[in-house]
């Protein structure tokens, strides 16, 4: 956590919700993003986040889990 801090001062903005089997970031490029770009994304869940969307990260989770699409 330290480390990322150092080039991502923004970076404790990510708990500011409990963490989850799956993520914003993981269903929109998971180990293909870098960190600025997960922070990014996750800023944007946590301003964003409501019932739909968690239904949609849900659901995206799921493809992945049966298709393999996207899971390494």
């Amino acid at each position: 956590r330290d480390e990322f801090i150092k080039t991502l001062p923004d970076f404790d903005d990510r708990l500011a919700v409990l963490p989850g089997i799956s993520g914003y970031a993981q269903i929109q490029g998971g180990y293909d993003l870098t960190p600025e770009e997960k922070l990014r994304l996750d800023q944007e869940y946590i301003q964003k986040r409501c019932v739909l969307l968690d239904i949609k990260i849900s659901l995206q989770t799921i493809k992945v889990m049966l298709s393999h699409e996207g899971a390494r």
